[in-house]
C-alpha cells in the first residue's frame, strides 16, 4: 500500500517515464513469450501495460503507453517485422482495434485513479477545516492557532507549507517544509512581502510556491506559505480551501490578540 501512496505522489515528469518504461519492458516480456514459448497472440500483454500505466500515473501516462504500445508492437510483432509497413488489410484493421482499445482502457482505467485522488483530497480537506474550525475557536494562544494552520495547510495541499511572521522569520513548518532548502529562503520572503504587500483574499504566486496573507480589518499577521502539487489539477480549489484555513486562523488570532473583557482594570490612586 505504501508503495501505491508513493507512486500516487510522483510529479508528472517521473509519471511519464514509468509510462515509457512500462510498454518497453511489456515488449521485452513478450519477445521472451514470442521466440521461446511460441506464443503469437501478445497483444493483450501490452493492454495489460496500457492499463497498469494508468492504474499508476493516471490518463496522461496511460495515453503515452498506449501510443508507445501501437508502435512497439507493429514494429516487433507483426508481419512483417522491423518496420512499419503493413502487409494486409486484416493487419491493418488488428492495429486500428488494438489503439482504440489501448486508448479506450487507459483513458477510462486513467480518469478512475483521477476521480478517486481528487476524492481522497476532497475528504482530507473536509477533514482538516472541520477539525481546524473546532481547535482554533478553543486556541487561546497564537502559538497553537499558528501551530494548527500550517499542519492544516500542509494537509490540505500534501506537500509542505510554513508560516512567515510580518517581520520575515519563519515561524512555522509542516509536511515537506520542514525539509526544504535554506536557499529557498530568500524566494520565500521575496514571496512574503509580495504577499503581505496585496489585498489579504487573493493567493500570490511564484513558480511553485504560493502564498496567502493572515489577515483580520487591517492586521497582518503573517503569511501562510506552501508549495503547489506538482500532479497538477484543483490549484484553485486549493487556493480556495488555504483561504478558508487562513480567515479562520486570522480570526481567531485576532481574538486572542484582543484584550479580555473579563481581565482587571486597573487605575491609579491620585497622589
Amino acid at each position: 500500500m505504501s508503495f501505491l501512496i508513493w507512486l500516487d505522489r510522483l510529479p508528472p515528469g517521473p509519471r511519464a517515464v514509468l509510462a515509457v518504461v512500462l510498454p518497453l519492458a511489456i515488449s521485452t516480456l513478450a519477445a521472451v513469450m514470442l521466440i521461446h514459448m511460441g506464443i503469437f497472440r501478445i497483444s493483450m500483454i501490452f493492454l495489460a501495460g496500457v492499463l497498469f500505466s494508468a492504474l499508476l500515473g493516471g490518463a496522461i501516462p496511460a495515453v503515452l503507453s498506449a501510443i508507445l504500445a501501437f508502435f512497439l508492437y507493429d514494429y516487433f510483432f507483426l508481419y512483417p517485422s522491423l518496420t512499419f509497413a503493413v502487409s494486409s488489410p486484416e493487419e491493418a484493421i488488428t492495429l486500428v482495434v488494438f489503439m482504440m482499445v489501448a486508448l479506450g482502457t487507459g483513458l477510462s482505467a486513467g480518469a478512475a485513479r483521477d476521480q478517486r485522488l481528487r476524492t481522497e483530497r476532497r475528504a482530507t480537506t473536509l477533514l482538516a477545516l472541520v477539525q481546524s474550525s473546532d481547535f482554533l475557536s478553543l486556541s487561546q494562544t497564537s502559538a497553537a492557532i499558528r501551530a494548527q494552520l500550517v499542519k492544516a495547510a500542509a494537509d490540505v495541499v500534501q506537500t509542505g507549507a510554513l508560516i512567515v511572521d510580518p517581520d520575515g522569520g519563519i515561524v512555522d513548518r509542516a509536511g515537506s517544509a520542514t525539509a526544504w532548502r535554506a536557499d529557498l529562503e530568500d524566494r520565500i520572503r521575496t514571496l512574503t512581502d509580495e504577499a503581505l504587500r496585496s489585498h489579504r483574499n487573493r493567493t500570490t504566486s511564484q513558480g511553485s510556491f504560493r502564498a496567502r496573507t493572515i489577515q483580520a480589518g487591517t492586521q497582518a499577521y503573517g503569511v501562510v506559505v506552501w508549495l503547489q502539487d506538482q500532479r497538477g489539477g484543483g490549484a484553485r480549489e486549493i487556493d480556495d480551501y488555504i483561504g478558508m484555513l487562513t480567515e479562520l486562523s486570522a480570526a481567531a488570532l485576532a481574538r486572542v490578540a484582543a484584550p479580555s473583557k473579563d481581565s482587571p482594570v486597573t487605575t491609579e490612586k491620585p497622589g
